[in-house]
């Protein structure tokens, strides 16, 4: 080979070494920025993120998800959460398509008049128009807001869990947004006192549930009213056991010719317990409807279905909650199906944001949601909503 082409190829692979070192060198130099940089950013977002991940190793957080034996048939018994809220399927009647405003004004209408007789009209002027043909109007505003819930877990908690973590993770926070509607719309009181809430009866609600819990924060729910109203008006004092007969006789408090199917009846487990060992309600339960109208409803008494759910907790003989004493007496409430209306201005939203830095994952759902409790129909004098309390169970 002629030397002098040796010797260019020589220089030409010596030139090529030394671009390489010096392209090494640089990358060198950019990972060790990249190393500072993340170091940096990852200060700032522990710093962000307070709360402490589920996660593979701590006891309660996560680790019982990953089997100490990899070939484990674990199965993790998840129950049935959508019962809690089957409630709000009988409330449909008031659900509203779209709320577009933070603060809407609602116009109940009352009921529409009965038809009259007329003579035929053969002379002069047509007659004054009969005031019952009039509709008795009201308003009542809905405030909605922003219900959201947060979870975050470990990446190792994905990788080696028994399920996937990110599927399960998800689907709860979807579960644990609903809840918090539920709960709102059954038991919300915004009382700020420091006794006399109807779910903090002996201390201050935001200090027993915290301040940003659904039911401190929205408005009126299905037992404000009738709690904090009058025995015989808006509710019963059952004193003792719940049978058929005492809440036919609390229907009585209602509208003279109310419709049965218009309401239905939402109780805790304990209270429907007590009620089924009443042999009337055995012989309706046996011989009455069971296909009811409503998703979820477990039974119907005298045309209203019932609706059981845990969110309807025990209570003190008053039909309130203590937070520092125990509470002992079963509660039932009748509703009018359209008493709460409610919407959404947006759909139901989840995401899940990847935090490479973290080494997890931080999960998000959240809606705008919105109610208003009508309570009374206008122009009518009884209410919409009944308690039976001091249940004894």
């Amino acid at each position: 080979m002629d030397v002098t082409l040796t010797n260019n190829l020589s220089a030409l692979e010596q030139s090529l070494v030394e671009k390489k070192k010096a392209i090494h060198a640089k990358k060198g130099d950019l990972a060790a920025q990249e190393n500072k940089i993340e170091l940096e950013v990852k200060k700032l977002v522990e710093g962000r993120m307070e709360n402490a991940p589920m996660d593979s190793v701590t006891a309660g957080r996560g680790e019982e998800l990953v089997p100490d034996v990899v070939t484990l048939d674990t199965v993790i018994e998840q129950g049935v959460k959508e019962q809690r809220y089957a409630f709000l399927n009988g409330l449909a009647a008031g659900r509203l398509p779209g709320v577009l405003a933070q603060t809407t004004d609602l116009p109940i209408i009352g009921d529409y008049p009965a038809a009259v007789v007329t003579s035929e009209w053969t002379s002069g002027t047509y007659g004054p128009l009969d005031p019952q043909k009039n509709y008795t109007t009201d308003k009542v505003t809905l405030r909605t807001q922003q219900v959201s819930c947060e979870m975050g877990i470990s990446k190792e908690l994905e990788l080696y869990g028994v399920i996937s973590a990110l599927n399960y993770v998800r689907a709860n926070t979807i579960q644990s947004t609903m809840r918090g509607i539920a709960d709102a719309v059954l038991n919300a009181d915004n009382d700020p006192a420091a006794t006399g809430n109807i779910n903090s009866d002996d201390q201050a609600a935001a200090t027993a549930y915290g301040a940003n819990a659904t039911i401190v924060n929205f408005d009126d729910g299905l037992r404000k009213q009738p709690v904090n109203g009058t025995v015989d008006v808006d509710f019963v004092d059952v004193a003792g056991a719940i049978t058929v007969d005492e809440i036919l006789d609390a229907t009585k408090l209602l509208r003279f010719d109310f419709n049965p199917s218009d309401y239905i009846m939402i109780m805790n487990y304990r209270a429907y317990a007590t009620l089924l060992k009443d042999i009337d309600l055995k012989d309706i339960s046996r011989n009455g409807r069971m296909s009811t109208i409503s998703e979820g409803a477990v039974d119907n008494v005298a045309g209203m279905d019932i609706f059981v759910t845990d969110l309807m907790r025990p209570t003190n003989g008053t039909g309130k909650v203590n937070t520092l004493t125990a509470n002992d007496k079963g509660q039932i409430i009748i509703a009018k199906r359209n008493t709460i209306q409610h919407g959404f201005t947006t759909d139901l939203v989840t995401r899940v944001q990847d935090h490479d830095l973290l080494k997890g994952f931080v999960f998000q759902a959240y809606t705008m949601f919105g109610f208003a409790n009508i309570n009374k129909t206008a122009g009518i004098t009884e209410p919409a909503v009944i308690s039976l309390h001091n249940i004894t169970v």
